[in-house]
């Protein structure tokens, strides 16, 4: 089995297949953790307002929105975090001959996201 950097060439139709298949899978990736990060973010200024001004309305809007911007662990495994192997394997296809990110970059961004995901379940 070849390396990663040595990988050949393949037909242009599978190229064109990866592609595809690039824009589709960052079609749903992108708006997801979009969602989940401008949710989040909107339930923490929300908490913040209702515990300065002692609102139950924005506390009670604020842990709403955060249960239902938080869908679960299934769907952030599969729109949040196998895109990114995804886009991983797609890249190392297509750029055969240069390494276009090193490894320490794709090993940080899961890590990152695994412990972005673990904060917001608290």
């Amino acid at each position: 089995m070849a390396s990663w950097g040595s990988l050949q060439p393949l037909s242009p139709e599978f190229y064109t297949l990866l592609r595809y298949g690039l824009f589709l899978i960052l079609l749903i990736h992108l708006p997801y953790v979009g969602i989940l990060i401008g949710g989040s973010a909107v339930s923490l200024f929300l908490g913040y307002l209702g515990n300065e001004r002692r609102d139950p309305v924005c506390l009670r809007f604020s842990r709403e929105l955060m249960t239902t911007v938080w869908t679960g662990k299934g769907a952030f495994l599969m729109f949040g975090l196998a895109p990114l192997l995804f886009v991983w394997v797609v890249y190392a296809r297509i750029f055969f001959t240069a390494d276009p990110l090193p490894w320490p970059f794709w090993s940080a961004i899961p890590v990152l996201l695994l412990l972005g995901f673990a904060l917001l379940q608290i």
